[in-house]
């Protein structure tokens, strides 16, 4: 089981916690959740949603569970939107009826000023393909890094705790830093589970058509 009671907070959920119709969204895509949850009531679509970064989702999808202070994550998805290599897991293991690819990420660095950086902050690496990219990055420029919460990695600059943070270039447009684009992507693709039921595969078709424009205004580059 996983515990994230310390880290994460109850607004990683969304919608109602009944449903069977689970959304399972990469936490890149927290920055448009509000817009998301709008669209998909506005089509009366009942829905539960967990967001979360992509290691946490597969984790689950593969059997583990989830914990959150008192509360056990333990249903299955029937929509997934995850980076293209783990979606290639699923594939592989026969798991997903139909896939999409959604938007591209960017891996940036965001900070205040141009600076002698000493210190860095990464997403949890065991997680997050963020953290993983940061380690790289602090060990090729000698930074000292630390793991913070992604939602964290903001207040730490703005506090001066960390000259600098890994995020994805759009989170770090919407917080309003500059941003300096590494020399990588990742695709972001959308998954329909076997055993989807209608009011999933609505969803899954509503998050490829308005939903797209919403991310579109959060700064990401969207597949046509």
């Amino acid at each position: 089981m996983i515990d994230l009671s310390q880290d994460y907070q109850i607004n990683e959920l969304w919608g109602e916690i009944s449903s069977e119709n689970v959304i399972f969204f990469d936490a890149s895509l927290n920055v448009a959740m509000n817009e998301i949850d709008s669209v998909l009531k506005r089509n009366f679509l009942k829905y539960f949603a967990e967001v979360f970064p992509s290691g946490i989702l597969i984790r689950q999808i593969f059997n583990d569970k989830v914990r959150l202070g008192k509360l056990i994550l333990d249903k299955p998805p029937k929509v997934v939107i995850l980076p293209s290599n783990d979606m290639k897991a699923l594939k592989e293991w026969d798991i997903v009826f139909a896939v999409k690819p959604l938007c591209k990420l960017k891996p940036s660095l965001i900070y205040i000023k141009k600076n002698e950086w000493k210190t860095l902050g990464i997403p949890d690496p065991n997680f997050s393909p963020l953290g993983k990219i940061g380690l790289d990055y602090g060990k090729e420029y000698e930074l000292r890094k630390y793991i913070l919460y992604n939602k964290d990695i903001p207040s730490a600059i703005k506090r001066r705790e960390i000259d600098i943070g890994v995020m994805w270039a759009h989170e770090g447009k919407e917080y309003g830093f500059e941003v300096s684009e590494l020399n990588k992507s990742i695709t972001l693709e959308i998954g329909l589970i076997k055993g989807f039921g209608k009011f999933s595969e609505r969803a899954f078709e509503i998050i490829l058509s308005e939903g797209k424009e919403i991310l579109k205004s959060h700064h990401l580059e969207v597949f046509t």
